[in-house]
């Protein structure tokens, strides 16, 4: 995964302290987290890392763009949501702004040399072509993602299951903190928890995953 570790700005512990939900319930003590440096390019690393690692073969970023594009196709009925979300908690007003106003097309625009991906791209990506991806949070409330959870239990956490069927392995991704900009575009740095998880490995939170699957519910994108 060469273009993974060009992209990456460091590894360590799962962040949060020993009552973390996250590392307390559900993941070993051994379980990495990586962080990618907030460039344009290191954008792309969450995905770099979990088609690379699933298909076991090194894709491009144009190749991601054209599959995104083709993605966001299969969402346009709800379009103008992703682009609210996008633009108002996600730091991307810049690139954005004119999509939604109709002057460029968002294929254009994705296109382009400074588009970046945030978390409405991956999950866009993640639920149209089903790949197995859990945005997860410390927080009841993904104010990145403009969502609110209510029934995660007592213990801080929330997650959004992205794409998934019962026995795949899961890749973790770190949800976004909320950007409000309204004018220059924010590149934040992109963090995932390192490898894929079978529910079973999962421990209690295997069962809440087995829940979500069979619920079918995708927030936001569904129609």
């Amino acid at each position: 995964m060469d273009n993974v570790n060009r992209y990456r700005k460091q590894i360590g512990d799962i962040l949060g302290n020993k009552d973390n939900y996250w590392k307390k319930f559900v993941f070993d003590k051994t379980a990495k987290e990586i962080t990618f440096q907030s460039t344009v390019e290191s954008s792309f690393g969450p995905l770099f890392y979990i088609l690379q690692d699933r298909d076991r073969r090194i894709y491009s970023i144009g190749e991601i763009k054209n599959n995104l594009i083709r993605a966001y196709q299969q969402v346009e009925s709800r379009m103008s949501e992703i682009m609210r979300i996008m633009i108002r908690f996600q730091g991307k007003p810049e690139i954005l702004k004119p999509v939604s106003k109709g002057t460029v097309k968002l294929e254009d625009a994705i296109i382009s040399d400074n588009y970046f991906l945030t978390a409405m791209d991956i999950y866009v990506y993640c639920y149209v072509y089903q790949l197995p991806v859990i945005m997860f949070s410390s927080s009841f409330k993904m104010s990145g993602m403009g969502l609110s959870f209510i029934d995660e239990g007592t213990v801080s956490h929330s997650f959004l299951l992205m794409g998934g069927k019962i026995n795949d392995r899961f890749y973790f991704v770190r949800a976004p903190t909320e950007i409000r900009t309204t004018k220059t575009d924010v590149i934040t740095e992109n963090q995932m928890i390192m490898g894929s998880f079978s529910i079973q490995q999962l421990k209690d939170f295997g069962e809440d995953v087995r829940v979500r699957i069979g619920e079918k519910k995708f927030p936001i994108l569904d129609v």
